[in-house]
């Protein structure tokens, strides 16, 4: 099962840098909150979120294609670090401007000295991110995705999350002045280091094996620059793929290939647009409970939501191990996608399922650790972590429009979904207050799930019998919430420690009768595991 075995290696290398580092941010908030106090760390929270909400523009998507370009044919790796990197530098710019305004303007409406204030400086200093994260760090991360070497990336990902919060812990408890603008620095800094070692590692692969590739890129259209859909493509691939994959032939000389820009830019736009929807559409909750249930209200969702929330962002770490498989077999046998597709959702849905349980048990202790009645949220976590399920499904599918060239049906979804949750909150959060918002996200997941399945399936030829799909998941899921309430009612307690002790032992049981549930049914069964590599594999 080497195909199989390389994905899950590569899955697992990415999400083990994600919770490393997010564990170390999460520590390290709360040293920032104590030790700031919460002006000056809402000052630094600002900054950070600001940046976060413009670098939508210099990423546009375009790594998503080039993953998906790259990975069946690693002769266009040079042509399009090359190419990215300049596009993005170029959109970085213009992000770096209208960041800078918005920082202005923020200065001006509030009335405050820009030129002398910390959060005008934070900001100033985090925007220089804008012209090399996404540019230069990211682009070489998409590229070592692209040729399958994740643990790289992970290798460099955790690095800098020792070394972020190491460096900033060091200003916070030295209590040096200007402590935010520090921070921010350190956050430059870090990716300066990624960019270095990410490069470093690119020229070692690239003296190795890379040049032989540029040649063969050079020299045979066939091997370095094919289309991904045969030039005497099947019935079958020409209804799959409207728009064919046609990668502009390599430009001779030194010059910009403006052919591939066109090429880039067209294909990731919706990507982009997608991305800006996706980021409103996980803003949406907080606000609104805000403002129709009160700052209280607001709070006590965050704290039972932010589990589910830091859980979705492990979804990229998937996504960006499971594209390189999937755009090789689309490249060479796109009649299996739909198969490999089904597949892929099952294995996730069996590993996710028993993760959506124990979460919440998990998570109780630290909602009574926080006091001041957090502990009502709790509802909220089981419902947004239930909604995970179609998360990670849809997650996993929104990678199947890409390598079959339809990115504009994204959009479609995103848009839907937003709009769903805006009407169906302005309702249920009226009605049954924070809560409401919880239960408009598990509607509005499952819904956007059952769209990209309806056009997926159409364009891809292949429908699930949802029995076989989800039946013995669903009974175990049911199973399981049974065992968890059932013990949560025999072994409560409002003590820290002892709510500790109870959500380990919970856990151990719900993953033991997990254990005896998936293999008695036959959810996990190698054969299962067999067929999917050999769909993988490729000649």
């Amino acid at each position: 099962m080497e195909r199989v075995g390389q994905v899950t290696k590569s899955a697992s290398a990415l999400i083990v840098a994600k919770l490393v580092t997010s564990v170390m941010m999460f520590l390290f908030a709360i040293v920032v909150n104590r030790k700031l106090g919460p002006s000056m760390a809402g000052v630094y929270v600002y900054a950070i979120a600001l940046y976060t909400l413009f670098q939508v523009i210099p990423d546009f998507g375009i790594g998503n294609i080039l993953i998906r370009d790259v990975s069946p044919r690693r002769g266009r790796t040079q042509r399009y670090l090359k190419n990215v990197v300049v596009i993005r530098i170029a959109l970085g710019a213009v992000s770096f401007l209208l960041l800078m305004f918005a920082n202005i303007l923020s200065s001006v409406a509030q009335r405050s000295n820009a030129l002398s204030g910390e959060r005008f400086w934070a900001v100033f200093v985090v925007a220089f991110c804008l012209l090399l994260e996404q540019p230069f760090s990211n682009s070489l991360a998409e590229v070592f995705i692209s040729l399958e070497r994740q643990v790289v990336v992970a290798y460099v990902y955790i690095t800098m999350g020792f070394l972020r919060v190491g460096l900033s812990l060091y200003v916070i408890l030295s209590g040096a002045r200007h402590a935010v603008v520090l921070l921010v620095s350190i956050y430059l800094v870090t990716i300066i280091y990624s960019i270095f070692h990410f490069y470093l590692v690119y020229r070692r692969w690239l003296n190795r094996e890379g040049r032989a590739l540029a040649r063969a890129e050079l020299g045979s259209p066939l091997q370095g620059d094919a289309p991904a859909v045969a030039e005497d493509p099947s019935p079958f691939a020409v209804a799959m793929f409207p728009e064919r994959i046609e990668v502009p032939e390599p430009t001779v000389g030194t010059g910009m290939d403006t052919r591939l820009w066109r090429y880039l830019l067209k294909s990731s736009w919706p990507l982009a647009v997608a991305a800006a929807g996706v980021v409103i559409y996980a803003g949406l909750d907080i606000p609104m409970v805000s403002w129709i249930a009160g700052d209280r209200a607001s709070g006590l969702y965050n704290a039972g939501a932010m589990y589910a929330k830091s859980f979705a962002f492990l979804t990229i770490a998937v996504n960006m191990a499971i594209l390189p498989a999937i755009s090789l077999v689309a490249d060479s046998n796109p009649e299996r996608l739909g198969e490999v597709w089904e597949r892929i959702l099952r294995y996730a849905l069996v590993l996710v399922l028993p993760v959506t349980v124990i979460i919440p048990v998990l998570a109780r202790p630290a909602l009574i650790l926080q006091k001041h009645n957090f502990i009502q949220a709790w509802s909220v976590t089981w419902l947004t972590m239930a909604a995970m399920n179609f998360t990670v499904l849809s997650a996993i599918s929104y990678l199947f429009f890409i390598v079959i060239n339809r990115q504009k049906k994204i959009v479609q979804v995103v848009a839907i979904g937003v709009a769903a949750k805006v009407a169906m909150n302005a309702i249920v959060i009226s009605v049954w207050g924070y809560r409401g918002a919880a239960i408009t996200v598990a509607v509005t997941e499952a819904l956007a799930f059952f769209l990209i399945y309806y056009w997926l399936s159409r364009y891809m030829g292949h429908r699930f019998s949802f029995l076989k799909f989800a039946g013995a998941p669903a009974v175990s899921l049911v199973a399981l919430c049974a065992v968890a309430f059932t013990l949560e009612k025999l072994l409560t307690s409002n003590a820290v420690l002892a709510s500790i002790g109870y959500a380990m032992l919970i856990s151990v049981i719900i993953v033991l009768i997990y254990a005896v549930l998936a293999f008695s049914t036959r959810t996990l069964r190698r054969s299962g595991l067999n067929e999917l590599n050999e769909l993988l594999k490729v000649e």
